[in-house]
């Protein structure tokens, strides 16, 4: 009786054995197709680089400071449509 209670016992941890490695498996394919992180230094050293590297950079200040305008005309409105929404 106590042969066959450690058997299945054994056979159980088997089980459970290879079903963690199949997790595990799963898991390391989950990680492997995540992006790697990328340093904050990493991320301004590449946008430098592709800035350098453009032809019309000229344009991207530009693009910048009208996206800048746009967005803070927007919060204004917002701000201002809100507050007479108070009234």
């Amino acid at each position: 009786m106590e042969h066959e209670r450690s058997g299945t016992i054994e056979e159980r941890l088997d089980d459970l054995e290879e079903e963690s490695r199949a997790r595990h498996a799963e898991l390391r394919a989950v990680l492997d197709s995540i992006p790697p992180a990328v340093s904050r230094r990493a991320l301004v050293a590449s946008a430098v680089r592709d800035l350098r590297e453009t032809p019309r950079r000229w344009r991207l200040p530009v693009v910048a400071v009208r996206r800048l305008a746009e967005g803070l005309g927007r919060r204004a409105r917002r701000a201002t449509s809100s507050a007479t929404d108070r009234r």
